[in-house]
């Protein structure tokens, strides 16, 4: 029987209960440390300008205040994301799911939103956008 096996099961219930609730929420979380093409995901400031997540899966990842300038995403699923201070510019987004997204102070000039899901998602002025948001946040 391995030591980690033996210690644990000297421990209470309660601790082992509570030890196997905290693995199995750190398992089913996303995690921005999870390998992107293009990107330097380090905290605070992850830096993915010019990368190309086509398709990505990248729901709830916490993307606040990154450099996604010119990154093309379109087709990438960032439902739940939180974009909140990014850099957007020249970002492509087309066919994107970003259902609600947090997206409140990004820069998105010249961003593209053709077909973009974005209802749901809190804009960058901090409105919610109305379920049917496709292309733009209405």
């Amino acid at each position: 029987m391995p030591k980690e096996e033996i210690a644990c099961r000297r421990r209470s219930p309660g601790f082992r209960r509570a030890l196997a609730a905290t693995v199995l929420t750190l398992l089913a979380a996303p995690s921005v440390a999870q390998p992107l093409p293009g990107c330097d995901l380090s905290p605070g400031y992850p830096a993915c300008a010019d990368a190309h997540l086509r398709g990505s899966d990248l729901r709830g990842f916490d993307l606040r205040n990154a450099d996604l300038t010119r990154a093309d995403l379109s087709g990438a699923d960032l439902s739940g994301a939180n974009l909140g201070g990014a850099n957007l510019a020249g970002t492509d987004f087309r066919d994107a799911n970003l259902t609600g997204a947090d997206l409140r102070g990004t820069h998105t000039f010249k961003a593209k939103w053709k077909g973009a899901d974005l209802s749901g998602a809190i804009w960058k002025d901090g409105h919610r956008c109305q379920p049917g948001s496709i292309g733009a946040c209405r």
